[in-house]
């Protein structure tokens, strides 16, 4: 590992630049890769506030207008990030069907979005 130049160094395929610790002390806080300033760090949170009522409102929908069967593929692919390959096997069924009851999901929680005045899509 180089350890007074600013050359990288790739460990299990991470990408890592090595900094003497008394160059760090140099960089002003404004300067740094974490600075961000109060403006920033407001727009965030009501982002953040925004993303929450909008995910308490999908999963409302989900329980809502999906069946079991839809509610569930939509859980394991978009929440627990899982391959609609795992999802058939998982549930004994084709891959084919799977597709077919996300894509009939999504379209029901579209449908609910466009009669909700809140949701505009």
């Amino acid at each position: 590992m180089p350890q007074n130049d600013y050359s990288p160094w790739i460990q299990r395929s991470l990408l890592i630049w090595v900094f003497p610790p008394e160059d760090l002390l140099e960089i002003s806080e404004e300067e740094g890769l974490w600075f961000e300033t109060e403006e920033e760090i407001r727009r965030m949170l009501a982002l953040g506030r925004r993303k929450a009522h909008m995910l308490n409102w999908v999963r409302r929908q989900m329980s809502r207008r999906l069946s079991p069967t839809e509610r569930s593929c939509v859980r394991l692919h978009y929440f627990w990030d899982m391959s609609i390959t795992e999802i058939a096997r998982r549930q004994k069924k084709d891959v084919k069907a799977i597709k077919r009851t996300i894509k009939r999901a999504i379209q029901k929680l579209r449908n609910a979005a466009c009669s909700d005045s809140k949701w505009h899509i």
